[in-house]
């Protein structure tokens, strides 16, 4: 694991609420208004749904997606990978016992962590670690895990989850082999508020013509990856919305995307990409019309 980026250590050092007044290009989204989740409780309360949005934000499920993908190497063609992001562990009570009863039967060859484990404005990393080691204890029993930090996140986190045996990626890659043939994982590190994305340095030592899988909280650098010609983008932090419509229409966007990356599969370019509707809460502890998910992807080798 990389030691921590200078944009990040430097931010760190602010609260929460003061990064985001300093980060002037994301002052249009939602987690900037720091009373939003307030207010939003509020209004639930008085509506009578406050209830309501508990249970749907508790009722988090597997989704099973199959990922065609032209170039994949034949020997991981049928490859799993299990995919969780934006588990803000501290927000939900039962999210814990959830996340552990949903994966503990399936099978997968590697695992995927997509960041925002906490909640920065109530960071307690003793708070985060006995949660973060249980899930992360059950799911190392089946399989390699591979994470990323998030913008709720600090470096901490990093050094936490490495202790328990997750393979952090911050702007650095792992050559996954089978039988001579090769796949690589890039992970970079938060872009939407620390700046601490490096993909040049993250790509470093990858061949030219390789398939890359590449590892982002945001999907927001759709473009910088296709140019680096990432076959694949998985990414979470929109939380698909969380609060949508009826027909799972995003009232708001966490980041500067096409509305089509808030949630689910999408393409750009020769790449395929899939943003998840994360497996927790930020803010306001309800879900709406967007129901939480553990992704299972399945790579199927195109033509």
């Amino acid at each position: 694991m990389r030691t921590v980026h200078k944009n990040r250590e430097s931010l760190e050092r602010f609260c929460y609420k003061q990064n985001l007044r300093r980060s002037k290009k994301h002052r249009h989204f939602f987690e900037v208004v720091s009373d939003l989740g307030v207010l939003g409780e509020l209004a639930l309360k008085m509506t009578f749904l406050q209830e309501k949005g508990l249970r749907n934000a508790e009722n988090l499920a597997l989704n099973e997606v199959d990922l065609i993908l032209p170039g994949l190497p034949e020997k991981f063609d049928g490859c799993r990978i299990l995919f969780l992001t934006d588990l803000h562990v501290e927000k939900l009570e039962h999210i814990v016992d959830n996340i552990i009863s949903i994966t503990s039967e399936i099978d997968y060859d590697y695992c995927i962590l997509g960041g925002d484990y906490t909640v920065w404005k109530s960071f307690d990393i003793k708070t985060s670690e006995g949660k973060m080691c249980r899930i992360v204890d059950s799911l190392k029993k089946r399989g390699r895990i591979f994470g990323v930090l998030g913008n709720h996140d600090k470096y901490e986190t990093a050094e936490m989850l490495d202790s328990f045996g997750v393979e952090m990626l911050l702007n650095e890659n792992v050559c996954l082999e089978k039988d001579s043939e090769k796949i690589y994982m890039v992970g970079i590190d938060d872009t939407f508020l620390y700046d601490a994305d490096d993909l040049a340095l993250g790509q470093e030592g990858i061949e030219a013509d390789a398939f890359k899988i590449l590892i982002s909280h945001s999907p927001q650098l759709y473009k910088e990856a296709a140019k680096a010609r990432c076959q694949l983008y998985l990414a979470g932090h929109t939380h698909g919305g969380q609060i949508c419509l009826p027909g799972q229409i995003a009232v708001v966007s966490a980041a500067p995307i096409p509305r089509k990356m808030i949630k689910g599969l999408w393409e750009y370019d020769n790449m395929v990409g899939y943003t998840s509707c994360g497996c927790g809460v930020s803010g306001m502890k309800a879900r709406f019309f967007c129901p939480p998910e553990i992704v299972l992807l399945k790579l199927r080798r195109g033509i």
